[in-house]
């Protein structure tokens, strides 16, 4: 599979874990994926640290919105 496929398939797998399209576009900047083909960029090489700041930062915004919503729960 060439590059370009591989960054919609990839694209296409972070949606799917809850990231918006904002949050996978500076994902995929943060880690030098390019948005054109460029010969010397191996995806399958970032693959595994690319997922990985994929979970960390939907970890992340669930923990964010998790306090939020605590935050609004008052026990009495």
């Amino acid at each position: 599979m060439d590059t370009p496929a591989k960054v919609v398939k990839l694209t296409y797998n972070l949606g799917g874990i809850g990231l918006s399209e904002q949050d996978i576009a500076e994902l995929l900047n943060k880690h030098g994926v390019p948005k054109t083909e460029r010969g010397t960029y191996n995806l399958d090489d970032h693959l595994c640290d690319i997922y990985l700041s994929a979970y960390k930062l939907k970890l992340s915004k669930v923990i964010n919105e998790f306090e939020e919503s605590a935050e609004h729960t008052y026990f009495t």
